[in-house]
């Protein structure tokens, strides 16, 4: 069952336009524009046509060339069955892991499972009880910590506090779920089509 917590951001996932490649030579020199929407959203597109006329005033314009990059980058995700799944790298007092998550914007803080959060070492005394609402609106007993870093792709938080849950039966195919706690933190967006987030300072 996936832990979905009480939150009080949100943030949209929508299917962005792809940036131009105009590469040649090993330069490249084009225009992005980029707006935000009535919802907070970041949106980048690859003509000024496409921006739409009451968002034309808040519009900026990014210059991409050679020895010159936009301070945008971005990682890959995996979309499978209307989930988004990505890679994370965990830290904690020496230990690093390489996991996968699940995006989850509906979970107010991060959550690891209890077979990561072994594999990190995180000791008993480091860890504190609590509840956790899932999707049902049961809150179950579960476990705190904060981990020393989190990072996905180019961003990294230290000091999270992230959740410990317990899952039963079949394994699952991740490790946690990341939640608003890491994604709130940064502005992004999800890019469908081409499988990736694109993070913007």
């Amino acid at each position: 069952m996936i832990p979905v917590l009480q939150y009080a951001a949100a943030i949209q996932l929508v299917s962005m336009l792809s940036l131009p490649n105009l590469s040649h030579g090993g330069s490249a020199v084009a225009d992005c524009f980029h707006y935000t929407d009535s919802d907070g959203t970041l949106v980048f597109v690859d003509e000024a046509g496409k921006i739409p006329d009451r968002y034309r005033s808040r519009t900026r314009v990014r210059t991409t060339a050679e020895g010159r990059e936009p301070r945008a980058t971005s990682s890959s995700v995996t979309v499978s069955d209307n989930r988004v799944y990505l890679a994370v790298t965990a830290s904690h007092r020496g230990r690093t892991v390489n996991c996968r998550f699940l995006l989850d914007t509906g979970a107010s803080i991060t959550i690891i499972s209890e077979s990561l959060a072994e594999r990190l070492g995180i000791p008993a005394e480091e860890i504190t009880r609590g509840l956790t609402q899932v999707a049902d609106g049961r809150n179950v007993p579960s476990r705190q910590t904060t981990l020393e870093t989190l990072t996905v792709g180019p961003k990294t938080l230290h000091d999270i506090d992230v959740g410990i849950l317990p899952v039963t039966g079949p394994p699952l195919p991740f490790d946690g779920w990341l939640g608003m706690n890491f994604l709130g933190r940064f502005r992004h967006q999800l890019d469908v089509t081409s499988q990736t987030i694109l993070w913007s300072d």
